[in-house]
């Protein structure tokens, strides 16, 4: 009887025990998928600042770049599909690309080529706010047409 006495009186320590395992696992599991895809530990990510980034030449180096890039997919081009995709990105303090995601897009291929694309632009003039280089989201439209 007195060996039956101590088990229950360990029951109740190794079950609030076993709670809180299951419990940090279960919190490092949620905090790992929650994980923000804008990664902030190196500055904040601005939308309005008084110098915003620019492609080396200006815009119309941006639509040669694209232009002379872009593949139209082959799926896509056989389908006749045209439409624009919307692809948001930040420009680094060091003027590089980074967070290159797809908002909107008329097919998946197309969006894949624009992120394709963009991650091989040179460095961007980076933007530029109370006297120091900051890290500005950026969003741009990517026409396809045939």
């Amino acid at each position: 009887m007195n060996l039956k006495l101590k088990n229950q009186n360990l029951v109740a320590p190794l079950f609030v025990l076993a709670l809180v395992f299951l419990l940090t696992l279960s919190t490092r599991k949620a905090a790992a998928i929650n994980k923000s895809l804008t990664d902030t530990t190196r500055g904040p990510i601005l939308n309005k600042v008084e110098r915003y980034p620019e492609f080396p030449g200006g815009l119309q180096a941006f639509g040669k770049f694209l232009g002379d890039n872009i593949h139209y997919p082959a799926v896509d081009k056989a389908n006749k599909t045209e439409g624009r995709v919307i692809v948001t990105f930040v420009v680094e303090t060091n003027g590089t690309l980074s967070n290159i995601r797809v908002v909107r897009t008329p097919t998946q291929a197309m969006g894949e080529e624009a992120v394709r694309v963009l991650s091989l632009s040179p460095a961007w003039k980076p933007g530029f706010q109370d006297g120091k280089f900051v890290r500005v989201a950026y969003t741009v439209p990517i026409s396809f047409k045939l």
